[in-house]
């Protein structure tokens, strides 16, 4: 399932959570584990779902985090590059041969 559950469990500890999407497992490494930057390295095969997206971008500015998605053949959604670019990240396309 890609994009779905904005929640994102957290252990009592706060060193372990688990997630079952792309949205939690970001929001939990910029929220959780206070990361400036993510890399994500996907190749846009399974759904993305639009509502998300606004959500990173929101949850990206409010941490002072970066996004750099990575792709291969697949452009990511014009709203998610867009998104990566306000964040101070970047999106990559590159195609290996």
């Amino acid at each position: 399932v890609f994009w779905r559950s904005p929640a994102y469990m957290i252990s009592t500890d706060a060193d372990h959570f688990a997630v079952r999407d792309t949205y939690s497992a970001m929001r939990a490494m910029v929220e959780v584990r206070g990361a400036d930057a993510v890399y994500w390295f996907c190749d846009f095969d399974d759904e993305v779902e639009d509502e998300a997206i606004p959500k990173l971008g929101k949850v990206l500015a409010d941490n002072d985090a970066r996004l750099y998605i990575h792709t291969l053949r697949r452009k990511p959604p014009r709203d998610l590059a867009t998104v990566a670019e306000r964040s101070g990240g970047a999106s990559i396309r590159h195609r290996l041969r």
